[in-house]
């Protein structure tokens, strides 16, 4: 059974500061050609999921327009990413539709997982 025969939402998470790389911000830093965080983005909606969330905080205008040609995406926009992980976490979940039965919440810095991946945790998933 796909993620969207469960529903259920992916929540991208792509609102830090980069904090400890210096120079450019970390999700938009090209890696085989690509920006990190497309990578992540590209899995996550070839993986089936009934709804897809980016929350963004720094730099969203930049994460923003990287997205722009992505469809099947909603974007949100976490003010108050200074305040840590979990604030993007709760922006986001609080952004899952009430049809979904769950949300898997995924990081905008993975750039080596496949939509396969994906598959395979929410196939664990039980309502």
């Amino acid at each position: 059974m796909s993620a969207a025969e469960k529903r259920i939402a992916a929540v991208v998470l792509a609102a830090g500061r980069s904090s400890r790389m210096t120079g450019q911000h970390k999700l938009l830093a090209e890696l085989g050609g690509r920006p990190m965080l497309r990578h992540v983005v590209d899995a996550v909606l070839g993986a089936g999921f009934s709804e897809v969330i980016v929350v963004t905080g720094h730099n969203h205008g930049a994460v923003e327009a990287l997205l722009d040609d992505c469809r099947g995406l909603r974007l949100i926009h976490n003010p108050a990413y200074g305040q840590g992980l979990s604030s993007s976490i709760a922006q986001g979940v609080r952004g899952v539709g009430d049809d979904c039965d769950g949300a898997l919440i995924c990081l905008g810095d993975m750039p080596m997982i496949r939509g396969r991946h994906l598959v395979r945790i929410c196939s664990c998933f039980s309502t």
